[in-house]
């Protein structure tokens, strides 16, 4: 199957005419974005609302205006704008699916989807259901202006592969995510797409929504619970210091790419003095990554606000009277539970700590230069490494690491959403437990388990938790 990347640039930016007359609320974290203009039977329309920044995202909250940025009343266009709007944002998706079924084939072609709980297989008319949709995906990237007919047309191509790949959707959804290494993850990447989709898809919703419910309910239920006159804002802010530290690691990052570095350059390459490189050093060896994780937690912390006003909100209480036989909110978590374990970041934090004013005293050393503080920096170099190694065996490294749903309460430190977390991985051979934020570059809190007992008692626990909170477990 060719793999052809597509970026529909469906969304296009707002002016700051527009921004300022949008008449709703900005979330923090986010920007007033719109969708290029769909040409519809009367008038031309635009979804207008607020967006994240990841290409995957869909609208968090949103509104229709027509050309003269008149907001739109009516439900019916209302609801069907959006819904478009959403089955022309699924393509990342879908490219996503092709790239799984792909992996699905052997050297000569033929297509081997089955597994001993997959059972219903990936079928020609699958493929070519599938292609079909890449294609009108292809075609409708061409308008600047989108004809609402070729947008139908689009809705209904997914219908027409959605009827023939549901059941084995339900399957897959069905299965328990096992750990990143485990056998029997043939389908990983098929389900990782899809249990993509339907987060995003709901993650401004609900968090109870049943993982099995099909993607056409879910549209539905993401354009009737998401226009602005359905949304209630009263938890959703963050405080003050949080939208300076928001504001702070933007404008930063700005101060130091467009003005600072430049400058820096020009005034090394006159003077010849090494010492203007220093806050970049400390910008992007630390300064720059310990205020980038600070915005997974603010983003989880903005979600569940927003979530929480939602569950109080009339339109959801009264969802069950509506025809939502699929659109359940049926809880999927676990039993929360709690362990005791040992913290191992204050032993590696001093280390490091140390290996930083060990690097300051050698090169103050070597430039001569502050002799006193080259003595300070070994001092204290020399009583950081000694609490690198004592600290992991005092009582104050005894945490308790309590699983809750939606996130890891560590005591004494800090709460852990569930979406800020990029993998979890449990050592069986030195009895250790990580939690990695974000990418592979994102910072990791390491625990030790008492012993091997230890960790036996709670490794299923923990696999449960990381299948119901979708979060990727690696078993070493």
């Amino acid at each position: 199957m060719k793999q052809n990347k597509l970026s529909l640039d469906l969304i296009s930016p707002v002016s700051r005419k527009e921004r300022k007359q949008y008449p709703y609320k900005r979330i923090d974290m986010h920007s007033i974005q719109a969708t290029k203009p769909i040409i519809g039977e009367k008038c031309t329309y635009r979804v207008i609302g607020n967006r994240g920044d990841k290409v995957a995202d869909f609208f968090t909250t949103y509104a229709v205006f027509n050309s003269a940025f008149e907001e739109v009343k009516d439900s019916q266009t209302i609801s069907e704008l959006h819904e478009l709007t959403l089955y022309l944002s699924l393509d990342f998706y879908i490219e996503g699916l092709r790239n799984a079924f792909t992996a699905y084939e052997d050297d000569d072609g033929v297509m081997n989807s089955t597994t001993e709980v997959v059972t219903q297989p990936i079928s020609e008319q699958n493929l070519t259901h599938l292609a079909s949709l890449w294609d009108a995906y292809k075609a409708i990237k061409t308008y600047s202006e989108i004809p609402i007919d070729e947008a139908r047309m689009v809705r209904q191509t997914f219908m027409t592969f959605w009827e023939g790949y549901k059941e084995r959707y339900q399957e897959i959804q069905r299965l328990p995510r096992t750990p990143i290494n485990e056998e029997g993850n043939k389908v990983r990447v098929e389900k990782m797409y899809l249990e993509s989709l339907v987060y995003k898809l709901t993650e401004w919703v609900s968090d109870d929504i049943d993982k099995t419910t099909p993607i056409p309910d879910l549209i539905r239920l993401n354009s009737d619970m998401l226009h602005e006159s359905e949304v209630d804002y009263t938890n959703d802010s963050l405080t003050k210091l949080e939208k300076g530290n928001v504001f702070l690691i933007e404008y930063l990052r700005q101060f130091m790419f467009y003005f600072y570095l430049p400058l820096a350059i020009i005034v090394f390459i006159l003077t010849f003095n090494i010492m203007v490189f220093a806050f970049p050093v400390i910008y992007f060896f630390g300064l720059k990554q310990s205020l980038a994780m600070l915005v997974p937690g603010y983003r989880a912390k903005l979600k569940k606000g927003f979530i929480d006003s939602h569950r109080h909100n009339k339109a959801l209480l009264e969802m069950s009277a509506k025809e939502t036989a699929h659109r359940t909110l049926e809880k999927k978590g676990t039993e929360p539970f709690d362990c005791q374990l040992t913290y191992r970041n204050f032993g590696t934090g001093s280390l490091y700590t140390a290996l930083v004013f060990f690097g300051a005293g050698i090169w103050l050393f070597f430039t001569r230069q502050l002799i006193l503080l080259l003595l300070i920096s070994f001092i204290f170099g020399f009583i950081l490494l000694l609490l690198s190694f004592v600290l992991p065996r005092l009582e104050i490294s005894k945490m308790t690491v309590a699983f809750k749903k939606g996130e890891i309460t560590i005591t004494r430190l800090s709460t852990v959403y569930s979406e800020q977390i990029g993998k979890l991985s449990i050592d069986r051979k030195k009895n250790r437990f990580k939690i990695r934020m974000g990418t592979e570059q994102g910072m990791e809190r390491s625990f030790a388990f008492k012993d091997k007992d230890h960790l036996e008692q709670y490794l299923g626990k923990i696999k449960r938790w990381a299948d119901a909170e979708n979060v990727n477990l690696e078993l070493l």
